[in-house]
């Protein structure tokens, strides 16, 4: 549980900063824009655990990751115009389970006041 909270929390920390710097960006760079325009920003953070973790993908796999290959990145992009906001985060992951997924747009809906769609 302890790895799934860490990854929860590096996500919505990663989100945090994106958010921020989406709200701050567009004010310090076009302070006279109108509301019809479409701003964005995007970011990218590094996911890869940094202890050994079961992996996924292959049924022949057994025991734990036994180093670093490639690292692992989760990235995000947010629009918004006219007062409309969408979020998508993308990750070097092949799925979420238990619930996971409902935790991480729970969290993302809750810490910038967004609407769910």
């Amino acid at each position: 549980m302890n790895k799934k909270l860490s990854v929860i929390h590096r996500i919505i920390y990663f989100c945090s900063i994106l958010f921020s710097l989406y709200l701050l960006m567009p004010t310090l760079l076009f302070p006279a824009e109108t509301a019809a325009t479409l701003s964005g920003g995007t970011a990218i953070i590094n996911i890869t655990p940094e202890k050994p973790v079961t992996l996924a993908g292959y049924s022949g796999r057994k025991g734990l990751s036994q180093g670093i290959h490639d690292s692992l990145s989760a990235r995000a992009v947010v629009f918004e115009q006219n007062g409309n906001k969408m979020v998508l985060v993308s990750t070097d992951i092949i799925g979420f389970y238990g619930g996971t997924a409902d935790s991480f747009r729970k969290a993302i809906i809750n810490r910038f006041n967004f609407k769910p769609s």
